[in-house]
């Protein structure tokens, strides 16, 4: 008798597993300039169990000859023919090939330069404001001009505050006090049962009373909470301010400050803090009026103010429809704007456009990147200056680690050759054995019951036969007996 086989031997699905790995390792792939390369040409040969050998001297030789091919051999690569490309990246569904770059529109930056500036900014004794809101997010940044601001000092104010970010502020409309007449402003260590929002006004918080928490945290997740009133003779307003705090996390920060309730993201950037306080107290579902957002969050503002031979420019940082803003201007007492010389209005970018491979390509920015469905899908290409129409190729290649992370990717997924396929297949196969073992021992039982039941039908017929035989016994037993002389 042999020895058992292993429980996959033979699994086709697992053969050819192995049967692609190996091809991947043995395949051959284009390194540029024409030129291909195997891994036996660096030194990566396969042995006859399957297993792999590493000549270290090979290795070493293709290295000193030409190390950006063997770079190119262990991952993906991409070139282009044109100054004006720069090739960005690929997806996993790019196909290895040359592809042709056709621009109908140049990526354009958001930009504005004032015209006859003075070198001064002339005004009254009242500072101006210049306000230059981020379109895309509707951030604002402010600047003070003052009368006989130089161009530098411009400069200088508008990019520290275009590099300034912002944490988001959320403050209660209310102010509390800690008196019946609103003279003592309330810290946390107020009684919730001295807690008054004006004059005469009490918070009216008893026993039993329930104070509502909601809104969103800087993420935008909902909240909703609750916190309960079980003797505000001993409850302070620093418990209730601590049961928010512990509603919305570390996320936030909720404190007193001067008898208002604030409530302020913990990181500076655009925030989706939202914050609301109700109670079931008559009259009182607001307990600290509406919550305002008093400060709004704000990234930096990816803009630059810049001279631009005397005059003031200021400019997107990036290309691109996303870089798009407006410029405003506030008086303070007589406008000194004119002297600027930069109008007010909307200054907008513009996405490149264009098609990869002679198919569609999404334009983001600079960035050109082949739309899904397309041979080149994802392939992405940065694109600079202003020239329309064929600019050149990007070529992209995949070396042999690359195909390999694929398969990777394929085996760890859930599609058909995957090893979760395989599992799902013996569970498939497990599940039929075992409805085959359930249906022979149906039939088995059956088959039991069947035997138990003639068993018992012989054993009556047995008894019957043993009666019967007794009955006859009986009989002739009772028969009379007749002598030989008689």
């Amino acid at each position: 008798i042999g020895e058992a086989r292993p429980p996959l031997a033979g699994d086709a699905i697992l053969r050819g597993i192995r049967d692609r790995i190996n091809f991947a390792m043995q395949s051959t792939v284009t390194v540029g300039n024409g030129e291909s390369l195997r891994m036996a040409d660096i030194g990566i040969e396969i042995n006859r169990d399957g297993t792999f050998d590493l000549d270290v001297s090979k290795l070493t030789t293709a290295l000193q000859e030409d190390p950006e091919a063997v770079r190119r051999a262990f991952g993906s690569f991409g070139s282009t023919t044109a100054a004006a490309l720069t090739y960005v990246g690929a997806g996993s569904g790019t196909t290895p090939g040359s592809y042709e770059v056709s621009i109908t529109q140049a990526a354009v930056r958001a930009e504005v330069t004032s015209a006859g500036f003075g070198g001064t900014y002339v005004d009254d004794g009242t500072p101006d404001f210049l306000t230059v809101t981020d379109l895309a997010s509707s951030a604002e940044y402010q600047v003070a001009l003052s009368n006989g601001m130089t161009l530098g000092q411009i400069i200088d104010a508008l990019n520290t505050e275009f590099d300034q970010e912002v944490a988001q502020e959320v403050t209660s409309e209310r102010t509390m006090y800690a008196d019946a007449v609103a003279t003592v402003l309330a810290t946390d260590a107020t009684a919730l049962a001295d807690l008054y929002h004006g004059a005469g006004q009490s918070s009216g918080y008893v026993a039993g009373t329930e104070v509502t928490f909601s809104g969103t945290d800087p993420d935008g997740d909902a909240i909703v909470s609750t916190f309960a009133i079980t003797d505000p003779a001993t409850q302070t307003l620093g418990d209730l301010r601590a049961a928010l705090q512990s509603a919305f996390g570390s996320g936030v920060s909720a404190s007193i400050v001067n008898g208002q309730l604030v409530v302020t993201d913990q990181n500076a950037g655009a925030s989706q803090l939202s914050v609301a306080v109700g109670s079931d107290v008559p009259g009182n579902a607001a307990p600290f009026g509406q919550m305002q957002v008093t400060t709004t969050g704000r990234d930096d503002a990816g803009l630059l103010a810049e001279d631009a031979g005397g005059e003031l420019r200021i400019r997107a940082s990036s290309y691109g429809a996303d870089g798009s803003f407006s410029v405003a201007f506030t008086a303070g007492g007589s406008s000194g704007a004119a002297s600027l010389g930069l109008a007010a209005g909307s200054y907008s970018g513009a996405d490149v456009a264009g098609t990869i491979g002679g198919e569609a390509a999404t334009g983001s920015g600079n960035v050109l990147t082949a739309d899904v469905g397309t041979a080149a899908a994802g392939l992405a290409v940065a694109v600079t200056g202003t020239q329309t129409g064929v600019l050149g190729e990007v070529s992209y290649g995949r070396g042999i680690v690359s195909s390999i992370e694929d398969l990777s990717d394929l085996l760890l997924g859930t599609e058909a050759g995957s090893i979760d396929e395989i599992v799902k297949r013996l569970d498939q196969n497990i599940d039929r054995v075992e409805d085959r073992l359930f249906d022979r021992e149906a039939r088995l039982e059956e088959r039991r019951q069947d035997l138990l039941r003639q068993f018992v039908a012989l054993e009556q017929a047995i008894a019957r036969a043993q009666s019967q035989q007794e009955w006859i016994q009986a009989q002739i037993s009772s028969l009379p007996q007749f002598g030989s002389g008689s």
